[in-house]
């Protein structure tokens, strides 16, 4: 009779049509269930050894930024001390006046 009852089950459309969709889920949980234990134990690795991937972009991204920051500090020192200097062009308009090469010479 056991024997009789599972062969009936076995040919029943629903099982037939269920069992793939059954195993198919089955086969997705537990591939998704070992990607996801092996991205967990990946990302316990790298916290143990100080490595944190997404931190160390940033670092990297706002160095490169301070050096860019650095760059442009040190450039508007340069034309501050120059604009100082110069005083606002004056020394220039002077030179470039003949009125005031006039006067040097005597």
């Amino acid at each position: 009779m056991p024997v009789q009852t599972m062969q009936s089950i076995a040919e029943h459309q629903l099982f037939k049509a269920g069992l793939p969709i059954v195993a198919a889920a089955l086969i997705g949980s537990v591939t998704w269930l070992f990607v996801t234990v092996m991205a967990a134990e990946k990302e316990i690795h790298l916290l143990k050894e100080g490595k944190i991937p997404a931190i160390e972009l940033k670092l990297i991204e706002l160095m490169d930024l301070t050096e860019d920051i650095e760059g442009d500090v040190e450039d508007l020192h340069t034309k501050l001390t120059d604009v100082r200097i110069d005083h606002s062009g004056m020394k220039q308009r002077l030179q470039s006046n003949p009125a005031d090469r006039h006067m040097d010479r005597e």
